[in-house]
């Protein structure tokens, strides 16, 4: 009988893995802890049997795999098709969480809906931002982005599954439409 210190490694996929690919990996687990970009490809490419920085890059590259605001509010990697099951599930409870932060940063649910229109107008057509592009849209909108405005304002966009991010360039994330 396996201990259950063993069992939880095997369920895990951090013990004798034969998974071969990130998104087959994605689609056991649903999700990986991604708040930190690097931390999060390394804990997707250590359950892989043979993997490459290269090779879980090009899976984020090719949007097989997302990177969002699921569960507990903080980012994580989800496989991309099933994103939008997940935040239907999990999104209500986060922006109910976050109402009292909406309020202090002055983000009313019509400062919320405008962020949310200028986010998607700046992602039409398959367009990708980086961050600071996508803020400077939004403060180009008329939108402040000053303080934590700017990440609940992107956190929320995502939790309403109408953005998420794919490569991170030198700290920068990149931001699609979720269509």
């Amino acid at each position: 009988m396996l201990t259950v210190a063993v069992q939880r490694l095997h369920n895990q996929h951090l013990l004798h893995s034969k998974i071969g690919t990130p998104r087959e990996l994605m689609a056991k687990l649903v999700v990986v802890q991604g708040q930190d970009y690097a931390g999060g490809k390394w804990g997707i490419g250590l359950r892989l049997a043979k993997s490459t920085d290269l090779e879980v890059e090009q899976a984020i590259a090719d949007k097989t795999i997302v990177r969002t605001w699921a569960l507990r509010g903080t980012l994580h990697f989800v496989a991309a098709a099933d994103l939008r099951w997940l935040l239907a599930l999990i999104a209500p409870r986060i922006i109910a969480h976050n109402a009292s932060m909406y309020r202090k940063l002055e983000l009313d649910e019509r400062t919320l809906a405008r962020s949310n229109a200028a986010l998607a107008k700046a992602l039409r057509g398959g367009r990708q931002l980086n961050r600071t592009q996508l803020l400077a849209s939004l403060e180009k909108s008329g939108i402040s982005t000053k303080g934590l405005r700017a990440v609940h304002m992107l956190q929320r966009a995502s939790l309403d599954a109408l953005i998420c991010q794919t490569v991170t360039v030198r700290g920068n994330p990149t931001y699609i439409g979720l269509d």
